[in-house]
Formats: structure tokens, C-alpha cells, sequence
């Protein structure tokens, strides 16, 4: 959703002249004495029973509903970055946060310009979330949650019926194949090989896994191979140029097709790289582009969103393995940070400084927002590709065409971090 299209979402929700399921209005900011309330109201609206985004919409008065706007000069006044950070040192069940976003939407009433700022608790599988240790008044073991235009009180719980909503919500439960496909991808080590006798997959039935709870999903795959040298990667290309970032890119490296299915049913195949020996197995990653450069090249990067079923995956790429004992004694690998368990993939070595993760498609698309509005200065950063002298490279795999596509990687990497954390 972009700016334009949450504020006609907000104008919409202020109009009803009623609070609901999913929103709240507040006329100012939380002090530093209502924090309890801040975090209480947060997790009511992570909880909303709704399967919305929840809105606590900060400008408004709750019980006119009248516009009053949010001065510049409040004291109490928050970014996001703010937000996460108060949220970050509460001690979660399952250290399962909520997810929150402060977006900043602007009304034209007779006169003058007010601003309104809106806490986005964005939608996730993950309730119920609630504390385990209590935060003033907010207590732990207690699930709050919203109903109609009423938060649970912070010295009760949900009642029951509620909190079995919000557990089937975690659990999958009522969810379509695919919407549960997300979920069980989630959790890469809850994937067995197929026809193991206890160690091994048997012969028939080399590189397929199943779930161990639900063994009609299922995951294959095999060789590309129309690509390359029937599969076997021979050059850094750029729409794989992070692979310039491993230790060993071209050892052993070579594309796949991946299927998961359901059943007989193929609910979705995707390409990937397994690159530097199979160590580093990951989806071959979309491609942003957003635009030419003087010297008509097109400025663009490899990216994944951490809410899609691309990155989801990859937690399974990274983590699967051949035999059952691998896959029950093996520590998990962060797909995003790999080095935690192997070393080798850091410093220079980390394909992730040049490859752009978004917590979700609206992040990822503000983003873009935010780059395009600063075309001069990513071009003065980045600089121009400059062909090599010789003959025998094409544009797509010329290793200077590849060196300069990870500059413009690694420098919106950096970019991504400054905008998230407010040093822009």
C-alpha cells in the first residue's frame, strides 16, 4: 500500500465517525508515563481478530473524531525506529515481536495543513503475542485482543473463543493449502527426505522431502538443464551477480528447478542457485529495476521480502538436509545470516552486502520511493560501468559489469539501513 492509498484508507476509517475492530484513534502521542498503554494498545491491535492490519491512528480526537493533527513541536512525538526499539527489550513469548511501521499522512482542512500519524501493526501469523514477563501493568501469560471498538483491560484475558481463534490463525488452521505452505516453510527442520529408512532417502527417491506433520506438502528438485552447461553455472551472470560475493562462486555451482507440492498438485516452482561446493543454496532472487544510468545501463539490485514465499523458502534451502540425523542435530541457519554457524560467509564474503532484504512488500516499495527521488545522487555514488578491454565477455557476464552491479548493491544496502534508521 503506498502513502496515497493508506491515507484514502485513513480518511475512510475517520469518516465512519466510530472506532472498529482493527483502529483507534488517540488526539496526542503517548507520554513516557503511558507507555504500558502504547505497548498494551499495540498488542491488542497485533491480536485483532480481523485479519487487517490494525491502525492506532495518533491526531484524532476519540471521541469527536474531529482532525486536530499532530504538532511538531510534542515532546512525546515517535518515529519508528522509536517504536521498534520500545518494543525491542520486552520480553515476548517466543521472542515473537509485533510488527510496526509509523507513517506520517497529511489533511487539507480550511486554513492549514494537519498532520496525522498512523502505528501500522501489520497482520502476521504469529498471534497470539503476549509477554512473558510483565511490563508495568501490562501483564505477563495475559492474551489481549480488540473487540469492536474495545481492547481486552490489562488485568484480564481474552476469552476463550478468542484465543482459539488467535492460535488457529498460528497454527494454520481454515488457512488455504497455500497460505499454510508459507507457514510450514517457516519451519525448515519439520522437512524429512522422502523414503528414508531412518538415515537415508532411498533410491528412488533422491532430492524429495516431505513435512513430518503434514506429508502432502512436498519439496523436489533437479537440474536446469537449458541453463548454462546443462545446469553447471560457468559464469557470474547478473542476474546472479551476488554470487561475486562468495568465497568460491563458480565450485560447484549449478541451477535448479524446485516444486512444492501438495498432493499430485505443483503449487509452486521457482529457480535456484546452489553455489561455492553447495554451501550457499539459495532462490535465484528477483530483480528490481529502477532505472537507466547516462550511459544507458539500467540501475538495479537483487532483493527478497521477508513476508514472501521466495524468502520462506529459502529458510528450507539453507537448512535442509540429506539424513534424518543431520536434520535433528544440525543447528539452524539464518538465511539472512548465514555466518552465525558458517564463519565463512562474512566480511567480504557476505552475498547479503549486496543483495537488499525488505521486511515486506510496503517497505520494499517506499523504498523504491525514496531511491527514485534520489537518482543524482545514487548515480555521483555509484559511478558508470565501463566495458572491459577485452572481446570475449558479453554484457551480462563482464566481470566489471558484475563488480559494478555489487556497488550498487552494497551501496543501497547501506542506503536501506540509514532510511530505516533515520540517518537520511
Amino acid at each position: 500500500m503506498n502513502k496515497h492509498e493508506l491515507t484514502q484508507e485513513i480518511m475512510d476509517l475517520i469518516s465512519l465517525d466510530t472506532e472498529g475492530d482493527y483502529w483507534d484513534f488517540k488526539r496526542e502521542w503517548y507520554s513516557d508515563g503511558k507507555n504500558a498503554d502504547l505497548l498494551h494498545d499495540i498488542i491488542c491491535m497485533a491480536n485483532n481478530l480481523s485479519n487487517h492490519d490494525g491502525y492506532i491512528i495518533i491526531g484524532v480526537d476519540d471521541k469527536t473524531h474531529t482532525i486536530h493533527g499532530v504538532m511538531t513541536s510534542d515532546g512525546n512525538r515517535k518515529s519508528q525506529q522509536n517504536v521498534i526499539d520500545f518494543l525491542k527489550d520486552k520480553m515476548f513469548a517466543g521472542d515473537s515481536r509485533p510488527t510496526v511501521y509509523v507513517q506520517t499522512i497529511f489533511r487539507v482542512v480550511p486554513g492549514e495543513t494537519k498532520e496525522v500519524d498512523v502505528i501500522i501493526i501489520k497482520n502476521r501469523d504469529n498471534t497470539p503475542y503476549y509477554l512473558t514477563d510483565s511490563y508495568r501493568d501490562v501483564l505477563s501469560g495475559n492474551i489481549y485482543t480488540r473487540v469492536g471498538d474495545t481492547n481486552t483491560p490489562k488485568c484480564s484475558t481474552a476469552d476463550i473463543d478468542k484465543v482459539e481463534h488467535l492460535w488457529k490463525k498460528r497454527f494454520g488452521i481454515n488457512k488455504t493449502p497455500f497460505e499454510k505452505l508459507k507457514r510450514l516453510l517457516s519451519s525448515p527442520l519439520d522437512w524429512l527426505p522422502m523414503g528414508t529408512d531412518g538415515q537415508h532417502s532411498s533410491n528412488g527417491h533422491f532430492f524429495t522431502w516431505y513435512n513430518k506433520y503434514y506429508p502432502e506438502y512436498t519439496i523436489s528438485y533437479e537440474l536446469d538443464e537449458s541453463r548454462f552447461d546443462n545446469g553447471k553455472i560457468d559464469a557470474v551472470e547478473q542476474g546472479m551477480y551476488w554470487m561475486d560475493c562468495l568465497p568460491d562462486p563458480l565450485h560447484n555451482s549449478y541451477i535448479y528447478e524446485v516444486h512444492i507440492k501438495y498432493h499430485a498438485t505443483i503449487m509452486y516452482s521457482t529457480l535456484a542457485v546452489f553455489a561455492d561446493g553447495f554451501r550457499f543454496e539459495r532462490v535465484l532472487w528477483k530483480k528490481d529495476i529502477r532505472f537507466k544510468s547516462n550511459n544507458e545501463q539500467y540501475i538495479s539490485y537483487c532483493f527478497v521480502d521477508e513476508d514472501s514465499i521466495e524468502f520462506q523458502l529459502d529458510k528450507w534451502l539453507a537448512n535442509h538436509y540429506d539424513t534424518v540425523w543431520e536434520t535433528e542435530h544440525s543447528r539452524y541457519i539464518s538465511p539472512i545470516k548465514p555466518w552465525e554457524v558458517q564463519p565463512e560467509y562474512s566480511g567480504i564474503y557476505n552475498p547479503y552486502s549486496v543483495i537488499l532484504v525488505f521486511r515486506d512488500g510496503e517497505e520494499h516499495q517506499e523504498f523504491n520511493n525514496y531511491v527514485d527521488n534520489r537518482k543524482v545522487e545514487l548515480l555521483q555514488e555509484v559511478g558508470y560501468w565501463k566495458p572491459s578491454d577485452s572481446g570475449k565477455y558479453t554484457v551480462c557476464n563482464d566481470p566489471n559489469y558484475i563488480e559494478w552491479l555489487c556497488k550498487i548493491g552494497k551501496t543501497l544496502v547501506q542506503w536501506l539501513d540509514n532510511w530505516r534508521t533515520g540517518k537520511v
